[in-house]
């Protein structure tokens, strides 16, 4: 868990990085496609392949190298009571007292999956039930006004402030009502709302809302 951390968070940063530095050199939809490998590195179990080229391997050099080593001198040994006799520090543990480490590691490794279990229903439900509601919300106030290129609907709604685009398997664009707009302001809000539905951004909210849920 602790190498996935690691790499998934070096990724991010690295994406962040190169979506700075190439910030006026590359196109903006490249750019944003780089975030689909830090989702796939999120959401994918992906098998895990052993390189020497490897931060992780890195970091157990590290340890190795600052690893200590005591010596015993032998003549410790000659002025005990019993040549067999091994001093305590050098004894084997007995197998209750593994067998008592096991156990408490397995113990803490369970209470620290049922926290994150308990937080992942949790976000799971907050998402859930104010998309459920926001939804009901939409659906009893439109009102039809029309679609766009693609049969892409829209509505004029209550409740709302400012236009989105809403829905999963049947976006729609939703206008505030009784919004007041000249004709070529409202081409543009049309206009910006479809680049939303162009690029997918409904599908990768529902991946962000997922990510979140899995590493709250």
């Amino acid at each position: 868990m602790i190498d996935f951390i690691i790499t998934s968070s070096l990724l991010i940063a690295a994406v962040l990085l190169a979506s700075r530095l190439s910030e006026k050199r590359v196109n903006p939809c490249i750019r944003y496609a780089l975030w689909l490998l830090a989702a796939i590195k999120l959401l994918v179990p992906l098998p895990e392949f052993e390189s020497n080229m490897s931060v992780l391997n890195l970091t157990n050099e590290i340890e190795e190298q600052s690893a200590s080593y005591i010596f015993v001198n032998h003549s410790t040994f000659e002025d005990s009571g019993s040549e067999n006799e091994i001093p305590a520090y050098l004894q084997p543990e007995k197998e209750g007292n593994i067998d008592k480490g096991i156990r408490t590691n397995t113990d803490a490794a369970q209470i620290c999956r049922g926290i994150w279990l308990i937080g992942a229903a949790i976000f799971f439900c907050i998402f859930v039930w104010s998309s459920l509601c926001f939804a009901g919300g939409l659906r009893r106030s439109r009102k039809r006004l029309g679609k766009m290129r693609g049969g892409l609907p829209i509505y004029e709604a209550f409740g709302i402030t400012s236009p989105c685009l809403f829905g999963f398997f049947s976006p729609a664009v939703y206008l505030p009502e009784n919004m007041e707009l000249s004709r070529e302001q409202r081409n543009y809000v049309m206009a910006h709302e479809y680049t939303h539905y162009r690029h997918g951004d409904h599908i990768w909210a529902l991946v962000r809302c997922m990510c979140v849920v899995l590493h709250w």
